[in-house]
């Protein structure tokens, strides 16, 4: 940190006009006095020493008080004592009359501490001097250093206001075009370091740091060989390594993966740990990207052991924890990214990966692992902007009773309106599941107002089963828009409470647009039986065998609607069966070979 604070308080000096510069230079006000004139003259030569020596017994008056201050502050700047000048130049300014030497004053104390790298103190400095004399005829010096003072404390924005007012002299040209591309204006960049060049080349070459952002700015601009010479062309640290991080970042981006892990881990133990942390993760990136895992997981464990707290570290977590549930460890992943969640502030990146991980296990039907998940982070993922996310883990969980329960209330509250309604008929299901239908009434009332009425329909079907009153379900779920396919097994059980001729004839049509497990064939081929519709039955019978070809009811009871060496063998594998219709289909196999015979005989 120190080395970088000393590079940049070395860019300043090299950018600002010397406090100190020698030279004929006219006092700004009225000296008074031909010791102080003497003194004066001295410093102006560059003679700091002979200044002070004459300074050093002298006893200005009242009026010379403020010149008198103005010169040992110069001669102090000169022999480098920065902190006893500004001393000075405060009572130069208390003790001088409005005019030049008391704004100069002033102005020269803002400078000092710009100087000497104290970038807020001079900032509070140059907005005070803009306040106190707007009309200066130091002004365009002043919006300089306060341009200057707000680009190096992290306000590069306001600070290119400040340089527009500055004047366009090729420095601060120089200084909005660095600035410009520090913020990722490149193309602003382009346009003020092409000025620059055509005024001053020389500026252009005088810098480290400009020819690493003329770097940047080629690089972005997709001037790739342009950035690679400016890039050569840096000698000193910490620019040197920024270029060679900003070399690898181009040799990443066209594929040359060895390439630019060599430029990656040549800086990887960089003095500057911004420097270094940087270089760590994108060899980290490097060395995925040619399916080494575990080259990555070292470069990442370097981050997350050396540079802890800073959003390197916190990357190196998250792909970490991505790493681990990618080779199968997710009790691994969870404790890395929990590590970015369990914060004030959790991290929105690992907040994504755990929904993406509680996705997946939904998708595997892994109820387990859902659960768990859930338990481990399910509060920071109460979002609004995940709602449809969490309806979905809501119906997940819904036999998981208390995290069910609490997710849905939640939702209910919070909700956008359709998702609170869907979250309150998804309640009032759950409710008449578990038997409470004065509650899940209360809910369905919340939730029917605007909703899809086959959702209102399905879960009033619900709350009919639940008090016993299976007639009304079957009207409740025929009453149906759209019948879907898990419709049907509830459909089928009660379809015959339904009282209505047309209701089975719907459910076949249902049936054979939609496709049916072997239970609700089989349970439409019985109810097809007991109307005597043989055929129909049969048609069923053989659908359920479709789906589970081992069925002893399907068997049996095909077997028993058919004739011929096809229904013997149904009947005979039946019969195999240590159960109930095995005995039953065994007993009618030799009750029907009986009959042949006799029908053979007579």
């Amino acid at each position: 940190m120190k080395k970088i604070l000393a590079i940049s308080i070395l860019a300043v000096l090299l950018m600002w006009p010397a406090l100190c510069q020698a030279g004929t230079e006219s006092f700004p006000g009225r000296i008074g006095s031909a010791v102080l004139q003497q003194a004066w003259d001295a410093v102006s030569l560059d003679h700091p020493s002979e200044a002070m020596s004459l300074l050093s017994g002298y006893r200005p008056e009242d009026v010379s008080r403020a010149a008198y201050h103005f010169i040992y502050a110069k001669a102090l700047a000169e022999r480098q004592k920065p902190l006893m000048a500004i001393e000075h130049l405060t009572k130069s300014y208390l003790y001088a009359p409005p005019g030049e030497l008391r704004q100069l004053s002033f102005l020269l104390r803002a400078e000092t501490y710009l100087k000497m790298g104290y970038f807020d103190e001079a900032r509070t400095q140059f907005r005070v001097f803009e306040r106190l004399f707007p009309e200066s005829s130091y002004n365009l010096r002043a919006y300089r250093g306060l341009a200057v003072s707000l680009s190096e404390t992290g306000s590069p924005a306001e600070a290119m206001l400040y340089y527009e007012k500055a004047g366009k002299g090729p420095e601060v040209l120089l200084e909005m075009a660095n600035t410009s591309q520090r913020i990722g204006m490149t193309g602003q960049a382009s346009g003020l370091y092409k000025e620059v060049y055509q005024k001053r080349p020389d500026l252009i070459q005088a810098s480290d740091e400009t020819r690493f952002l003329l770097g940047e700015n080629r690089r972005l601009s997709g001037k790739l060989a342009e950035a690679q010479l400016y890039y050569a062309s840096v000698r000193t640290n910490p620019f040197r390594e920024k270029a060679e991080l900003a070399q690898g970042l181009m040799e990443l981006e066209g594929g040359k993966l060895e390439s630019a892990a060599d430029f990656f881990e040549r800086v990887a133990h960089s003095a500057d740990r911004h420097i270094a942390r940087q270089a760590l993760l994108h060899l980290a990136e490097t060395r995925l990207r040619a399916g080494r895992a575990g080259d990555a997981k070292e470069a990442l464990q370097a981050i997350r052991m050396n540079y802890p707290y800073c959003p390197e570290y916190d990357a190196a977590l998250l792909q970490l924890g991505k790493i681990a549930v990618s080779e199968g460890h997710p009790e691994t992943a969870v404790k890395l990214l929990n590590e970015l969640v369990f914060r004030r502030n959790p991290s929105r990146e690992a907040l994504d990966q755990f929904e993406s991980m509680i996705r997946e296990a939904m998708g595997k039907g892994d109820t387990a692992r859902l659960l768990g998940l859930w338990k481990s982070v399910g509060p920071w993922l109460l979002d609004t902007s995940r709602e449809r996310f969490l309806l979905a883990t809501a119906e997940a969980l819904r036999h998981q009773w208390r995290p069910f329960f609490d997710l849905a209330r939640w939702i209910s509250k919070r909700g956008s309106a359709d998702i609170q309604r869907r979250s309150c008929l998804m309640m009032a299901g759950a409710y008449a599941d578990i038997g409470n239908t004065a509650a899940a009434r209360i809910y369905l009332i919340k939730g029917r107002v605007g909703a899809d009425p086959d959702e209102v329909r399905r879960t009033e079907a619900g709350i009919f089963i639940a008090d016993g009153n299976k007639k009304a379900a079957a009207q409740a779920l025929l009453g149906l828009r759209t019948i879907e396919r898990a419709d049907l097994p509830l459909l089928s059980e009660f379809i015959t409470a339904a009282g209505s001729p047309g209701a089975v004839g719907r459910l076949d049509a249902a049936i054979r647009r939609l496709g049916a497990g072997a239970d609700v064939c089989l349970r439409v081929a019985d109810i097809y039986f007991e109307m005597n519709k043989r055929a129909e039955a049969l048609s069923y019978y053989r659908r359920a065998l479709e789906a589970d070809p081992a069925n002893e009811w399907a068997l049996f009871m095909a077997g028993s609607l058919m004739t011929g060496s096809e229904a013997d063998n149904m009947l005979t594998t039946a019969g195999k069966a240590s159960s109930r219709v095995g005995t039953v289909a065994s007993a009618y196999l030799k009750e029907r070979t009986v009959d042949k015979k006799l029908r053979e005989i007579f």
